[in-house]
């Protein structure tokens, strides 16, 4: 199968000159079973609907446990096989077998939701099996513009969650393709969240208090690249295509992240007696996002009218010293000697290695980010969710992490194993 996008004679293309992509998509292809024709969209800018009182479900304000399971529902009791399916989904989810998407199911299912994982395999994650009465497994390709029509028809929710390779020139090709074909068959009446990063501020930031209100750079690969989709967003929200709302999120941490500046090779490597291996200087102040508190503010953002056309930046503990952070992991694992003496690779070390490990040439241009402190504003999320219980406190996030290594091995290593 092609990677296609959507084709509208009438619009202008968003992002980059819309090109006829002839190789094979890295995502798997539909099945041949569902086949409808992708319906009409309108050309023209349509007026918002006005939300009433039942058209979106409230969601409680009371935190669940992260780790929530289907028995706690009691109104996902679903026997009948075609009343839980695709067709009759509220809440879809791309990226479904990652750690954000995950996330995002287990919040929905702890809330009384179900919801289907769109991924390569079209299986129910394996983390998530307890949920299976919540959940439901799609085969999907955010790069078929035919297969999302299907998959969005019923949804009032979609969840954009999606990761690629850590790569620019995978990105350039591919997200914008993605998020096209998303956002185009997301309903009018419906809402598209997306996870996403603070790269768009670019290096001329670096430093500052990062708030919602600064401007894009264009500057960097990746950095301009996350500016141009939030461009895109906010460009159909402004339209009334679809209601939209991005969620930015700090660097990554938590339960079942593994790639990041706190997966594998700290929280794993300290776990197997080694020393935690970085690549970015430890000594300035650094905000973390725990991955569970991304997902509720993605789900709770989704059903608030007055988050939507917002781009707002999910709340993340009080920005901390990188080096005392590993230090925390290391005393939380009781093993504090670990953290005393990180391995860091830096400077013409990491230089000579990134010409070898693709990962670490591509953080190059994100260096930005470490050789200062990295401070985020979230006081928007929290003034339009003055009840919620956002951010969880990086000690408590430490602990949940260490307990999900202490008890899983991931197949997937991190950036220089």
């Amino acid at each position: 199968y092609k990677r296609t996008r959507r084709q509208d004679p009438h619009s202008q293309p968003l992002l980059h000159p819309t090109t006829k992509h002839t190789h094979t998509s890295n995502f798997l292809s539909p099945s041949p079973s569902l086949t409808p024709p992708p319906p009409t969209r309108p050309t023209s800018p349509l007026p918002q609907a006005t939300p009433t009182p039942n058209q979106h479900d409230s969601v409680s304000q009371k935190r669940p446990n992260w780790e929530a399971s289907a028995s706690s529902c009691p109104n996902l009791n679903c026997k009948e096989k075609n009343a839980f399916s695709l067709h009759s989904m509220e809440n879809v989810i791309f990226g479904g077998s990652g750690p954000t998407g995950k996330a995002v199911a287990r919040y929905l299912v702890s809330k009384g939701h179900k919801c289907a994982c769109v991924s390569r395999s079209g299986n129910v994650p394996k983390e998530l099996e307890d949920l299976k009465e919540g959940v439901i497994g799609v085969k999907g390709d955010a790069l078929d513009a035919g297969r999302c029509q299907d998959i969005c028809k019923s949804a009032k929710r979609v969840f954009f969650c999606l990761g690629l390779e850590y790569s620019s020139s995978v990105w350039s090709r591919d997200f914008p393709v993605a998020l096209d074909n998303v956002l185009s068959a997301v309903p009018q009446d419906a809402v598209f969240v997306m996870a996403d990063n603070l790269y768009m501020f670019g290096a001329e930031q670096a430093g500052k208090v990062l708030s919602p209100t600064l401007p894009f750079t264009t500057i960097g690969v990746k950095p301009k690249l996350r500016g141009e989709m939030n461009r895109t967003i906010q460009k159909y929200h402004d339209e009334g295509r679809c209601k939209t709302v991005i969620m930015r999120a700090a660097d990554f941490y938590g339960p079942e992240v593994t790639n990041s500046a706190l997966g594998e090779h700290v929280f794993a490597k300290i776990r197997d007696d080694s020393a935690p291996a970085v690549v970015q200087p430890m000594e300035h102040r650094h905000a973390f996002t725990f991955v569970p508190d991304q997902a509720e503010a993605m789900v709770e953002a989704s059903m608030e009218p007055k988050a939507w056309g917002k781009a707002l930046h999910c709340p993340c503990a009080e920005a901390r010293v990188y080096r005392h952070v590993i230090q925390d992991i290391a005393n939380e694992y009781q093993k504090p000697d670990l953290g005393k003496s990180p391995q860091q690779l830096v400077g013409w070390t990491r230089g000579m290695l990134g010409m070898f490990i693709g990962p670490l040439a591509e953080m190059q241009e994100m260096q930005y980010q470490w050789d200062q402190d990295f401070l985020v504003d979230h006081s928007d999320y929290l003034a339009l969710f003055p009840k919620s219980a956002l951010p969880t406190p990086m000690d408590k996030g430490i602990t949940a992490t260490v307990a999900w290594y202490q008890t899983n091995k991931p197949d997937k290593k991190g950036w220089f194993g």
